[in-house]
């Protein structure tokens, strides 16, 4: 068990210290190479899918880059989908979708929303 959280450990602190590509880059390839000669299976596989996918994965040490608005979309879309318990056209969802995540502007004001005062003139 010590061993597993060790090996877990090393990999987060690569994770969190690693500022770019080309800094995570020998880091990983060191973890990597612990990983293959490493007694537990889990991370042996894992070891081989970092390999096999070592592009994409030093790509997520761009800072700056990261799939956050995509996801919190994602949960916006889910959630009015849960809402209405299913849509009985795909063209509603649709159209749920563009209200939703369209950042429109041209729309009217919610007749809910409460009024603010206009602002007199004073002379």
């Amino acid at each position: 068990m010590r061993r597993y959280s060790n090996t877990n450990q090393m990999l987060r602190a690569i994770y969190r210290t690693a500022t770019g590509p080309d800094e995570a880059r020998p880091l990983l390839k060191r973890w990597l190479s612990w990983a293959s000669r490493c007694r537990l299976e889990p991370f042996k596989r894992l070891g081989r899918t970092i390999t096999k996918h070592l592009p994409g994965v030093l790509n997520g040490f761009h800072p700056g880059k990261h799939n956050g608005r995509v996801e919190a979309m994602n949960r916006a879309l889910q959630e009015a989908r849960a809402r209405a318990r299913g849509y009985r056209r795909v063209e509603n969802f649709i159209a749920m979708a563009y209200l939703i995540a369209g950042k429109l502007t041209h729309l009217p004001a919610s007749p809910f929303a409460p009024f603010l005062p206009v602002p007199h003139e004073t002379t």
